[in-house]
């Protein structure tokens, strides 16, 4: 089980590499998003950049990562995990594509906030499928 908690957690590691790379360019192509990401998760994440796109915006820095856990679901067609993870991204800001001028953000939004993702293992190794954030600060 531990070997299995591992390779979930690099899936993960992953996961959040491909997203930070094509949020920092707004774009998904030769990240290797349809590789760890799928369902609505891989289309939240389109979504997510087609804005980006349309604001003119890159988002710069990275998230960090705390109390990460994976849990296991029996009784699953394929073999599932839960992971929640603790995000803070306060340092990572979407900006001006053109000029580098941070965006102004509400003030209400969270900068630290608990995520629960979804993943498979399919063939070719663990893939998100769902990431749900229900809006709860960590």
């Amino acid at each position: 089980m531990d070997t299995e908690k591992t390779e979930v957690q690099t899936a993960y590691d992953r996961y959040w590499r491909v997203l930070t790379e094509a949020y920092a360019k707004s774009d998904s192509a030769g990240t290797g998003l349809k590789d760890v990401a799928s369902g609505s998760a891989y289309a939240q994440t389109e979504a997510g950049l087609a804005r980006l796109r349309s604001a003119g915006q890159v988002v710069i820095g990275e998230a960090k990562h705390s109390g990460t856990s994976v849990i296991f679901k029996d009784g699953q067609k394929l073999k599932t995990a839960v992971i929640t993870d603790c995000v803070d991204v306060a340092q990572w800001k979407p900006v001006d594509k053109q000029t580098g001028t941070e965006a102004p953000l509400p003030q209400t939004r969270l900068v630290r906030y608990v995520t629960e993702l979804t993943a498979e293992k399919w063939p070719t190794g663990w893939v998100v499928i769902e990431e749900k954030i229900p809006g709860q600060a960590c």
